[in-house]
This record gives C-alpha cells, sequence and structure tokens, in this order.
C-alpha cells in the first residue's frame, strides 16, 4: 500500500505560517493532509475499539491537531513534521477521552493516565472530567443511560438489551446512540466555553 501523500516541509510550513495568521483554507489543508498519519496512530494505540468509537477518536483529535498548529513555530531549524508534532497532544486528548467513555459515571474514579503528565496535563484532566460531567447532566434520561450503558461501564450493555429494556427496535437503540455521543460532544463543547479557564499560581 502507498504511504500516504504530504506536503514538502518547505509548503507545510508555508500552509503553517497561513494558517497561524488567520487562513481557514490553510488550516483545512493541514488537517485534511495530516489526517491518515493520525488515523494511522489512533488504530495502532487503540486496536480494539468499535467504528463508531474510533470515528469519536479521530474527532477528538482534531482540536489537538489546531492547539499543535497554534504551537508550531515555522521558523525552528529542527522542528518535526506537524503530524508528528502533534502526536503527543493527540495522545493526551484522545487519551481522556477515551477514559471518559470507557469508566465515567457518576460514582467511579476516572484512572490515571497511563502517560506521566504534568501539573498543566493532571490540571486538564480533572477540568475535563468535571466539564464531561456536566455536560452529562444536560441530555434526557434516556439518552444519558443509553451512553453510560454503552460507553461507560466495565461490561458494555447490548443494544438488544437496550432495546428490550425500552421495548423498542434495536436500530431505534443505536440511533439514540449516536445521537446521544452527538448531543454530548456538543454540550461537552458549549460547556466549556462557558467556564472561564482557573489560573494556576
Amino acid at each position: 500500500m502507498n504511504e500516504p501523500r504530504y506536503f514538502t516541509p518547505e509548503l507545510e510550513r508555508c500552509l503553517i505560517r497561513m494558517a497561524k495568521s488567520g487562513d481557514r483554507k490553510a488550516r483545512d489543508k493541514l488537517l485534511l493532509a495530516a489526517m491518515p498519519f493520525v488515523r494511522r496512530a489512533l488504530q495502532r494505540l487503540y486496536p480494539s475499539v468499535d467504528e463508531q468509537d474510533f470515528e469519536d477518536l479521530v474527532h477528538e483529535a482534531i482540536p489537538a491537531l489546531i492547539k499543535s498548529i497554534e504551537r508550531y513555530d515555522p521558523e525552528h531549524p529542527a522542528r518535526a513534521r506537524l503530524y508528528v508534532f502533534a502526536a503527543g497532544e493527540i495522545h493526551h486528548a484522545v487519551a481522556r477521552f477515551y477514559r471518559n467513555q470507557e469508566h465515567l459515571s457518576y460514582t467511579d474514579t476516572v484512572p490515571e493516565v497511563a502517560v506521566t503528565d504534568g501539573l498543566d496535563d493532571q490540571l486538564e484532566s480533572e477540568q475535563q472530567t468535571e466539564l464531561a460531567r456536566a455536560a452529562l447532566e444536560t441530555l434526557t434520561p434516556e439518552d444519558r443511560d443509553v451512553l453510560i450503558s454503552r460507553h461507560a461501564r466495565d461490561h458494555r450493555v447490548s443494544r438488544r438489551e437496550l432495546a428490550e429494556k425500552y421495548r423498542c427496535a434495536p436500530h431505534v437503540v443505536e440511533y439514540a446512540e449516536r445521537r446521544a455521543i452527538q448531543r454530548f460532544l456538543k454540550a461537552l463543547a458549549n460547556v466549556h466555553q462557558r467556564r472561564p479557564s482557573p489560573s494556576v499560581h
């Protein structure tokens, strides 16, 4: 299989400069070009995740890539390619999201990240957990139940079991699950925008 096409270093740095100056088209070109490499890295990190969850992980990688574009210094002589430079940022963002999806409930303690975090990363992880709990509260009881049953329990509840519980067809539960994920992610983004960033002294 051929390697995914990517920009030359010169063109990549030109696009990064344009993106950092506010050019959305340049930013989107960088994101699209990096995604095949991101997907391949996520497949190595999370080989057992199902298709829907994998797409959610890819979605979580996009803000991390954008953050890396903002931090990238195109004048640095030894700076790695963007998708390599962003690898740590993506891993941290996706690991936090994955832990929340798999373990988050009203009583469980979210386990520690497997990688070594500094103080800022630990604070951000705690804030993300808080935001996720607030976002869950915005869902209807049924959507919250479907989301937690499918993604936040040690043993995932099957769609057929949920269909029997709610006396509906399994495809209705699948639709409700996708809707709950979309609403949760949207609520998470909205809650994050409303919360002021705490200052650390």
